[in-house]
C-alpha cells in the first residue's frame, strides 16, 4: 500500500520546521512583499519612466556581434547562490527537497524523464503551460532529475528564508528579488507547447516585410485596467501597467506621426479604453500623463501581422501588474526594433539585452526622439533589427527554451545536492514514499486533453511504488524519437496550424 496523506504531512512540517530554523540558508534576496520591492519599483519604475529623456546626441552605429548566453548563465548561477549555499550533504538536499513540496501544490517532479505533479497543481491556470514546457523539453533533451517550486505568476515568488529555492517566470523589480529565472509560458497561441511555438515561427517566417519596406512608428496595442490604488503597496505592485500605456497613448497623442499606440480590448472598448481616474494620488506625479479622465484612447484593433510591418514596436510592461509582456515572445522575431519601456522587470533573457545593440530603451518623453534618430540612421535601425532577431533566433527558439529549462535544472540540481538523493534510487525511493502525497500524483503526458493522466497505486511508473518506478530507458529513447520528428515537422511546416492559431497570427 503507498502511504497517504496524514503521515507525508507530519513529515513534511517537520522537514519544513527544521529547515525554517537552519541557518545556513544565506538568503539575500528580497520578496515581493518587502519594503524593498515597493521602493525600487517606485524608483525604477515610476520616476525613472517619467524622469528618461533620449541623449541629445543619441548616436546610432550598426552593433556588435556578442555571446548572449554568457550574462544569462552568469545571472543564473549569482541568482542561486543569492538564495543558497552550494548544498553537500544528503540531509541537506533532502531539506531543499521537502521545502519544495509546498503544501498549495506549486511544485513539479522530474524523475527519469518523466514529469509528475500533484493534483492540486492545476489549480493555476499557467501551470498548465508551464509543465507542457517541461514534458517537451524532457522529451526532446533528457533532463536531470529534480524537484522545484514554480512560480507562474506576474510579480514572482516570496522571500527565501525558510522557503524554497522557487523557479520564476518573472521578477517585477528586478534581479534582486528572490527566484531563479526560467521561461515565461506564453510561447504560442494557448498551451505553452514549444513544438506549437515552431509551427508558429515557421509560418510567420514566410509573412516578413523587407525592414525598410515597414511603417515608420513606433506601434502598440494593449489593454488598460480600471482597478483602484490608493497606497504605496498597491502602486508599486499593481498599477505600473497602466501607468506605462496611459505614458504611451499621451505619446501617440502629442506625436502621431512617430508613435501608433493605441488601446484594444475584447470586451466593451468604448468604456475600457476611456482613460480612468487618476490613481497613485500622492506616491505618483501626473499619473495619466496628461490625458483627460474619461478621453477616448482606442485604437483599431491589430492582429499580429501589423507588428510584422512596423519598424519600431514598443515593447511595454503587462497591464496587470507591470511586469513581463507575453507580446515580447513575438516581438523579438520579427526583425524589427524593440523599443522596451522604461521598467524594473526582468526576465531569463534579458542579461543579453544590450541598450543600443539589440533594443533601446524609450518613455513617454524619448520615444519621439528616438524613433527620429532611427529614421536618420536606417543602416543602424536595420542592424539593431538584426540583432534583436538574433535574442529569438539563439534564445528563445524552441530548443532554445528546452535547452535552457535544461541546464537551469542542471545548475538547480547541482547547487542544491540533488544527486545525493535522486542520484540513487534506493535513496530516492525512500523520499518518495516518505514524502510525496501518493495518492494525488499525476503524470504528465505530451499528448492528449487534458495533458495529464491520474496515477493509481500499481501503476510500474508511479513514484512511490514499492521499490520505486520502474526503468524507462527504452520508453524514453521512443519518446524522444517521436517528439524529435514532431518538432522537425514543424520547423519544416508540415505539420497543421489551426484556424485559430492562423487568425491569431494574422495569417487568414
Amino acid at each position: 500500500m503507498l502511504r497517504l496523506a496524514l503521515p507525508r504531512l507530519i513529515l513534511l512540517r517537520v522537514l519544513v520546521a527544521q529547515s525554517a530554523a537552519h541557518t545556513n540558508d544565506h538568503c539575500s534576496c528580497h520578496s515581493v512583499k518587502s519594503k524593498t520591492f515597493t521602493r525600487l519599483m517606485f524608483e525604477r519604475g515610476f520616476r525613472a519612466a517619467a524622469a528618461h529623456r533620449a541623449p541629445s546626441n543619441l548616436k546610432l552605429s550598426p552593433p556588435p556581434r556578442r555571446d548572449l548566453m554568457k550574462p544569462v548563465l552568469e545571472e543564473l548561477w549569482r541568482s542561486l547562490r543569492a538564495e543558497r549555499r552550494q548544498v553537500t550533504t544528503a540531509d541537506g538536499a533532502a531539506r531543499e527537497l521537502a521545502r519544495a513540496l509546498n503544501e498549495t501544490g506549486d511544485w513539479v517532479l522530474v524523475y527519469n524523464n518523466r514529469v509528475y505533479v500533484p493534483t492540486e497543481f492545476y489549480h493555476a491556470a499557467d501551470h498548465a503551460r508551464h509543465v507542457t514546457m517541461i514534458r517537451e523539453s524532457a522529451a526532446l533533451l533528457g533532463l536531470p532529475n529534480a524537484i522545484y517550486a514554480v512560480n507562474t505568476g506576474t510579480r514572482g515568488p516570496s522571500g527565501c528564508n525558510g522557503r524554497p529555492v522557487s523557479l520564476t517566470i518573472n521578477k517585477q523589480s528586478g534581479y534582486e528579488q528572490c527566484g531563479v529565472l526560467i521561461p515565461n509560458i506564453f510561447f504560442d497561441n494557448t498551451h505553452g507547447s514549444l513544438i506549437r511555438w515552431a509551427r508558429e515561427t515557421e509560418a510567420v517566417s514566410h509573412d516578413a516585410v523587407p525592414f525598410r519596406e515597414r511603417r515608420p512608428v513606433a506601434f502598440f496595442r494593449g489593454s488598460l485596467h480600471h482597478d483602484t490604488w490608493d497606497t504605496d503597496e498597491a502602486c508599486a505592485s499593481t498599477a505600473f501597467g497602466n501607468y506605462a500605456r496611459l505614458q504611451a497613448f499621451a505619446a501617440a497623442v502629442e506625436h502621431p506621426d512617430l508613435v501608433d499606440a493605441a488601446c484594444v480590448d475584447g470586451g466593451d472598448t468604448k468604456t475600457k479604453c476611456r482613460v480612468p481616474p487618476p490613481q497613485c494620488v500622492g506616491s505618483v506625479e501626473d499619473y495619466n500623463s496628461g490625458l483627460a479622465e474619461g478621453e477616448d484612447v482606442h485604437g483599431e484593433h491589430a492582429r499580429f501581422d501589423t507588428f510584422r510591418r512596423s519598424k519600431y514596436l514598443l515593447l511595454l510592461p503587462g497591464a496587470f501588474t507591470g511586469s513581463y509582456s507575453k507580446n515580447a515572445n513575438h516581438l523579438w522575431r520579427t526583425g524589427g526594433v524593440v523599443l522596451r519601456w522604461v521598467a524594473p522587470y526582468v526576465e531569463w533573457y534579458t542579461p543579453a539585452l544590450v541598450p543600443g545593440a539589440n533594443y533601446l530603451d524609450v518613455s513617454r518623453h524619448s520615444v519621439a526622439e528616438t524613433v527620429r534618430a532611427l529614421e536618420a540612421n536606417p543602416a543602424a535601425a536595420e542592424a539593431i533589427g538584426r540583432a534583436g532577431r538574433e535574442i529569438h533566433d539563439q534564445l528563445l527558439c524552441p530548443l532554445c527554451l528546452a535547452n535552457w529549462l535544461r541546464t537551469t535544472l542542471e545548475a538547480y540540481h547541482e547547487h542544491l545536492g540533488l544527486e545525493l538523493v535522486l542520484g540513487h534510487p534506493a535513496e530516492a525511493s525512500k523520499f518518495f514514499r516518505a514524502h510525496l502525497p501518493c495518492d494525488r500524483m499525476i503524470e504528465v503526458m505530451r499528448e492528449g486533453h487534458p495533458r495529464a493522466r491520474p496515477m493509481n497505486a500499481d501503476d510500474p511508473f508511479h513514484p512511490c511504488r514499492r521499490g520505486g518506478p520502474l526503468a524507462n530507458g527504452s520508453w524514453w529513447s521512443a519518446d524522444h524519437a517521436a517528439a524529435s520528428e514532431q518538432l522537425r515537422q514543424a520547423e519544416a511546416g508540415e505539420a497543421p496550424l489551426g484556424g485559430t492559431a492562423r487568425k491569431h497570427l494574422g495569417l487568414s
